[in-house]
């Protein structure tokens, strides 16, 4: 879209918000490349439209604990790429469901949206950047998790993990390194609703 074009749908109500200059993945950027990347979109915004965005949407979901670092200097709240109940607990990598010509029918949106998120759930390595791959992560969701399933799924396929409960915090170990690219952890409990925890890691 053009600047007229976009100065049309901010007219009738559509929200704008940042989603970088380049479309570059912020995952291995520095800090200045991050910051060059955000300030030039937010000026460019705001002297085409008169507004500046308080949201902020990674490329390819993409990003680092740098990165999450610069953005919440510049942004209200940040949006990834991996599937997972809102939860205001993740503010700089809040999931989102992918609402598209695949995944766009009445069903999946009513489904989308009716999904429940867990209480701060914390999983180690907290970092969604990997520069090497590794295959031993932790995740405690401030509960019993005997009834929490996870999926986790890379570009070679899905994992057959060996988990582990150990004072009420999971203990994953994958059968196999994680191969170069995304891998996504996706947990979910059955209870009055279904609550669904997501996560999206790229590996180098």
């Amino acid at each position: 879209m053009n600047w007229t074009q976009l100065k049309s749908v901010l007219s009738r109500g559509i929200d704008i918000q940042n989603h970088t200059h380049s479309h570059s993945s912020l995952s291995s950027l520095s800090e200045i490349e991050i910051v060059n990347e955000i300030e030039k979109s937010q000026d460019l915004i705001f002297e085409n439209l008169g507004i500046t965005p308080n949201l902020f949407a990674y490329p390819f979901g993409e990003n680092s604990t740098i990165a999450q670092k610069v953005v919440s200097q510049y942004f209200d709240a940040a949006f990834g790429q991996h599937s997972g109940a809102f939860s205001i607990n993740q503010k700089y990598f809040i999931p989102r469901f992918p609402l598209n010509e695949n995944y766009g029918s009445i069903n999946r949106i009513k489904d989308a949206s009716s999904v429940l998120p867990f209480n701060n759930v914390l999983i180690e390595p907290g970092n969604p950047y990997q520069s090497e791959p590794i295959s031993r992560y932790a995740l405690d969701f401030n509960e019993d998790p005997s009834n929490i399933n996870c999926f986790i799924s890379d570009f070679q396929g899905s994992f057959n993990p060996t988990v582990t409960n150990l004072n009420n915090k999971l203990l994953v170990e994958l059968n196999r390194l994680p191969v170069k690219g995304r891998l996504r952890f996706n947990c979910t409990k059955v209870n009055n609703g279904i609550f669904w925890f997501g996560y999206q890691y790229l590996v180098n």
